[in-house]
């Protein structure tokens, strides 16, 4: 026995001699024996803290770990900058309590060219928030009356006290409603207040092919929300988030509200900046309401996840992929409705005048199953530079790079185009007529052209088009449902006919 307990101790002996850097895992801490509920806050690296309370913060900043308890939390601050990581929940065990983030800064300081107001994740940080796996957006299964109190839906999970929009299904982007559960019984739920508008559900038939138009109904709710504090909606000066190139940022059922910071760069509810290689980010299952810039903007990004997310009312671009350097995303299911021009002075490009759901600047990017419902100009709108802009040293020609996946995707209630192929963007953001030219080598106009192949598309109920496309190379428009627009397809200046069979309902 005393053997054994002499080798022993000289192995621990040993260990510490030959391992002197060697560290014990951090202490797990509580929030509430630890810190102070209010006033400015740094988390120092190595230390592991449980947000298990109400806090009332100043400037936060995480440079080690922070994770969220099972109780019900508000986490107010100023600004939360992530040097280190914030994690709530797990993609296979995502957080069922309620974490509400609310910034509150007056955004009258700019630290560290941030601004004020904002989450932001700093290269070599990570952000993990996982909320509550919920039913995104399912669509109406009857016509839902001006004035009714009840909707007909399809299968979903949702519940009492949740808040939903209802997409416009007229002429008039405006006529989008949002509305709270109060009660339900199978796929019929009651709502708080009688709908202003008639929201369509029906099948139009020409000839042998039919068109269903039925008004999507998107989630708003989420137990994980972050948001602007009551002085946004007067200011419209909302929160913002960033995240930075070399952060891992994974983010799925979070609600943003009241977020975006109306006429000012950079400071939108949720923002990749310069963010380069994203295989291992997501942002999935979100929803996005009541932005004051943007929904999402994708700033040189390449091969994120970007799937089912929900987001309604928007002053400018949508969903928006800035420089054009942006490839190799898998844009699928998101559902975007309500995009609105802003007040003079409050445009940050020219084309914010002209706000498209899917602002798309390189063909190179999957982009399918998604909805765009209800927009000032266009649903889904290609508007492709020459070279990428702004920032980007990319050795790219977007106007000459053949399209990546383009199908099963919706347009409606638009104020221009359903899908408009045309007036990319010139070097200091003015819009100019444009070709859209694929060839297998860009950059190279000897090389073949390769016509791009637009499918199964479904554009119905635009004051002007349902498609606006110029292109050199011709191109496919297959398995198009066109209907109900003032005209169905405008081909400008299309050199090489392409084949434009299976359209149905062209009016």
């Amino acid at each position: 026995m005393f053997k054994k307990l002499a080798i022993f101790l000289v192995l621990v002996v040993l260990a510490t001699i030959l391992l002197p850097n060697a560290e014990a895992p951090a202490a797990v801490v509580q929030w509430s024996d630890n810190y102070p509920a209010s006033g400015n806050v740094t988390i120092p690296d190595g230390d592991v803290v449980v947000l298990d309370q109400d806090v009332d913060l100043g400037d936060l900043v995480i440079d080690g770990d922070l994770k969220c308890s099972d109780n019900n939390v508000e986490l107010r601050a100023r600004t939360i900058l992530v040097r280190g990581d914030f994690r709530c929940g797990t993609i296979n065990n995502p957080h069922q309590s309620n974490l509400t983030i609310t910034l509150t800064g007056a955004a009258d300081r700019n630290i560290a060219g941030f601004g004020d107001k904002y989450l932001v994740a700093a290269p070599g940080s990570g952000l993990y928030l996982f909320g509550q796996q919920r039913t995104p957006w399912v669509r109406l299964t009857q016509t839902a009356p001006a004035g009714t109190t009840t909707l007909q839906l399809e299968d979903n999970d949702w519940r009492v006290g949740d808040r939903i929009v209802i997409a416009p299904t007229d002429f008039n982007q405006f006529q989008a409603e949002y509305v709270s559960i109060v009660a339900r019984n199978g796929n019929t739920v009651t709502i708080d207040r009688p709908l202003d508008y008639m929201h369509y559900c029906g099948t139009e038939t020409y000839g042998n092919r039919s068109i269903t138009e039925c008004a999507e109904v998107g989630l708003l709710s989420r137990n994980i929300t972050i948001q602007g504090d009551a002085a946004s909606a007067q200011t419209q000066i909302g929160g913002h988030t960033m995240y930075h190139r070399g952060s891992e940022i994974r983010i799925k059922g979070v609600e943003f509200w009241q977020m975006g910071q109306v006429g000012r760069v950079g400071r939108y509810p949720a923002h990749y900046h310069l963010f380069g290689d994203a295989t291992e980010s997501l942002f999935e299952e979100n929803s996005i309401w009541h932005s004051y810039n943007r929904w999402v903007t994708l700033h040189g990004v390449q091969n994120l996840r970007f799937k089912n997310n929900v987001a309604f009312d928007s002053i400018g671009h949508g969903y928006y992929l800035e420089d054009g350097d942006e490839i190799g995303n898998r844009i699928i299911g998101n559902l975007g409705i309500l995009t609105r021009e802003g007040e003079p002075g409050q445009l940050l490009t020219p084309s914010d005048n002209e706000p498209a759901a899917f602002w798309i600047t390189n063909p190179d990017n999957t982009v399918v199953n998604n909805v765009a419902a209800g927009a000032d100009h266009s649903g889904f709108w290609y508007a492709l530079p020459e070279r990428p802009l702004g920032a980007s040293t990319a050795d790219l020609y977007p106007r000459q790079t053949p399209l990546k996946a383009f199908y099963g995707n919706v347009a409606h209630s638009v104020g221009f185009a359903g899908l408009m192929v045309d007036r990319g963007e010139r070097a200091d953001r003015t819009l100019e007529t444009t070709w859209y030219n694929p060839v297998a080598v860009p950059g190279d106009l000897d090389s073949d052209l390769v016509p791009p192949k637009f499918d199964e598309f479904t554009a119905y109920k635009s004051r002007h088009y349902g498609i606006w496309a110029r292109t050199f190379s011709g191109g496919s428009f297959r398995n198009m449902s066109i209907a109900d627009n003032w005209r169905g397809i405008y081909l400008a200046n299309i050199q090489t006919a392409g084949d434009h069979n299976n359209v149905a309902g062209i009016t």
